[in-house]
Parts: C-alpha cells; sequence; structure tokens
C-alpha cells in the first residue's frame, strides 16, 4: 500500500469491474466496486476523485518506480515527473488541476501543480523538501516545506504564485492536509511540548483544535505526517472537519464532536468528507483491513477485490468512493505480500 501514505488495464469501451454486493435482493442498492488497473506496474492506489469522476492517485510502472497518475474516461495517464523517477498525485479538483509530489533531477521531493499536460515545480520555503496535499476550487494548495531552519518543516498555502507560511502552534514543525474552498485549512501541528495537534487555520490565524475536541484528555489530537498513526486531517465546505485521536476517528460539525464508530480497529480512521457529511476512510485488525463509509449513524464495510483487504481515501459529492484493494496476496518464501489496486466504488440499484 502506498503512502505517501500506499495489472489490470481497463477497456475504453468500459470499465473492467469486480463488482461485489453491498446489499442482497432485486432493486436494493448495493455497492460496487471497480478495479482502476495500473500503468503497467503490479500496483496502485486512488487518492482523491473530484465532482466529474476524474481520480488521481499513484502507480507504479514498468521497472517498479511510483508515477503520478489521472484517471478519466476509462483510462490511465501517467503525469510525469519534475526530472527525478518518482511522482505521487494527492489531490484534484473540477478544474482538472493535480498537486502532490514529485522527484526532482537532484533526487529531492517537491510540491507540483499539474494541468493541461504540464506539472509545474511549487518550489520551497527555502528548504530542500516540500509535498502538496490539497487543492480548492479556487486554486489554492496547501501541504508542508521544510524551511531554511535545519530540521524544521511547515505547513504552507500556495496561493496566486506566493508561498505562504502558515507557522506551527509553537513548535518546530506543522503540516496542512485540507483547504475548503473558502480558504480555511486544517492540519497538524506541534505544541512546545512536541505533541502533535490538530489546527484550523483562517485569515492568518492558526487555532489549536485539541481543547474543543478532547478537553479532558492528555493526550495529542492528530498524529505526525500523514500516513502515521492517523495524521489525515480534512475541512468541508460546510466546515466540518474530521481527524483522529490515535486511533479514533472524529467529526467536529458546529462546535460538537462525534466519534466515528471504529472503537474496535486496532488501527485506520477517517480520511475524507465531502459536503453531505459523508465520511470515507478504513479500519484495521490483525488479519483484516476494511474500507468504510461512515454516512450519518450508519457505518457501511465496502466490498473489495478477491484479496479482501480494501482502503479508501475520497469521496466526492455523488457519492463515489475512490481508494485502493488488494486484487492478490503474493507468496515469497518469507511472507504473503497483498498487491494493492486502485479502485471506485459506486452505489447502484438492481
Amino acid at each position: 500500500m502506498l503512502v505517501g501514505l500506499l495489472a489490470v488495464a481497463v477497456a475504453a469501451a468500459g470499465m473492467a469491474a469486480g463488482m461485489a454486493a453491498g446489499a442482497a435482493g432485486r432493486g436494493e442498492a448495493r455497492w460496487g466496486v471497480h478495479d482502476l488497473g495500473t500503468l503497467g506496474g503490479t500496483e496502485s492506489a486512488a487518492s482523491d476523485i473530484n465532482q466529474r469522476g476524474e481520480v488521481v492517485g499513484s502507480s507504479r510502472i514498468r521497472g517498479g518506480a511510483w508515477r503520478a497518475f489521472l484517471w478519466r474516461g476509462g483510462a490511465m495517464t501517467d503525469l510525469g515527473t519534475l526530472g527525478g523517477r518518482r511522482s505521487s498525485a494527492s489531490a484534484i479538483n473540477d478544474a482538472r488541476v493535480v498537486v502532490g509530489s514529485s522527484d526532482t533531477a537532484a533526487r529531492v521531493g517537491h510540491a507540483f501543480r499539474w494541468q493541461d499536460g504540464k506539472m509545474t515545480d511549487l518550489g520551497t520555503l527555502g528548504g530542500r523538501r516540500s509535498s502538496a496535499y490539497a487543492i480548492n476550487e479556487r486554486g489554492e494548495i496547501v501541504g508542508w516545506s521544510e524551511t531554511r531552519k535545519p530540521g524544521q518543516a511547515h505547513a504552507v498555502l500556495w496561493r496566486e504564485g506566493r508561498r505562504i507560511d502558515l507557522g506551527t502552534l509553537g513548535g518546530m514543525s506543522s503540516i496542512a492536509t485540507g483547504i475548503n474552498d473558502r480558504g480555511q485549512v486544517v492540519g497538524v501541528s506541534e505544541t512546545p511540548d512536541r505533541g502533535p495537534r490538530v489546527f484550523r487555520w483562517v485569515n492568518g490565524r492558526m487555532t489549536d483544535l485539541g481543547p474543543r475536541v478532547a478537553p479532558d484528555r492528555d493526550c495529542c489530537l492528530g498524529s505526525w505526517w500523514a500516513g502515521g498513526s492517523g495524521g489525515v486531517t480534512q475541512i468541508n465546505n460546510r466546515g466540518q472537519i474530521i481527524g483522529q485521536r490515535l486511533f479514533q476517528g472524529f467529526l467536529l460539525s458546529a462546535g460538537k464532536v462525534r466519534w466515528l464508530d471504529n472503537s474496535d480497529a486496532d488501527w485506520g480512521g477517517p480520511s475524507a468528507i465531502n459536503d453531505r457529511g459523508q465520511i470515507v476512510g478504513s479500519t484495521g485488525r490483525p488479519g483484516s483491513f476494511d474500507a468504510i463509509l461512515w454516512d450519518g449513524a450508519r457505518t457501511t464495510t465496502l466490498p473489495g477485490l478477491p484479496g479482501g483487504w480494501s482502503s479508501a481515501s475520497g469521496i466526492n459529492d455523488r457519492g463515489q468512493v475512490v481508494g485502493e484493494s488488494v486484487v492478490e496476496f503474493v507468496e515469497t518464501e518469507e511472507s504473503s505480500d497483498p498487491y494493492w489496486h486502485a479502485v471506485i466504488w459506486t452505489l447502484t440499484r438492481g
């Protein structure tokens, strides 16, 4: 599975789909899972989907390197790199602008913006590396960048050609993982005691959401860097925020906190929220890994490819969900290795 998070060709006439029923019976709604294939390598993973149903993520190419891809109209396109060997796509907006991270010719990772076949280096805050995680419909991009100070990385907003350092909650480093169309940014920051906390940044001010989410708990909120034991924090256009405390996911809406039903999981949590308030993510325990949809009080486990394991990472307002699922386990002398493919889930009737 690809962090940054983690081959079947898709026919031009339509998707070759592995279908699994999410409900039984004629005329009932059921979830179908569709394999998006790869760029010629063994694995792929989808990270985001826009309202048009266009999907971005990362796939191995022949030779094993990971490349950012755009999937639309049944075809997966390699978005290239900034001169290096590897790239990964994190998000896409409805204008088909893609953001992510790519190796440069100097073999360091830089945030990129891709549009109409051209990948642009977004640069850094003075350090060597950067990465972009989210984009809104105004074209504003957020992520993180190393600064000139060794060992320090800050949340950054790329807006109208400028790089804006969002600062921290008093600690050394921070990372921005979500932005809505109002320009509200969310992410995780270190505090003076080096504990990571979820933040919201609005109009130049970063606010610690820890006391609001868990005022009676000493343990930190969030987790350092996306893909750790948490770390994914997102915000929709209604201002609803998802995140997690250790492995317990939460929704912060209208000043109230609702803890998501994943208390029996050993790891996982929410990854994305749409403007309808539907949340997707994953839950894991020894021997299983499931893609989950939280819709109000209802929790749905989404079906997987033949390998069974799945993880959801993005959802649009039409309720289309993307992520990855294991197509097969490959046996080696020492282990059984899962091979993941990018997938899209759709709810259909009949």
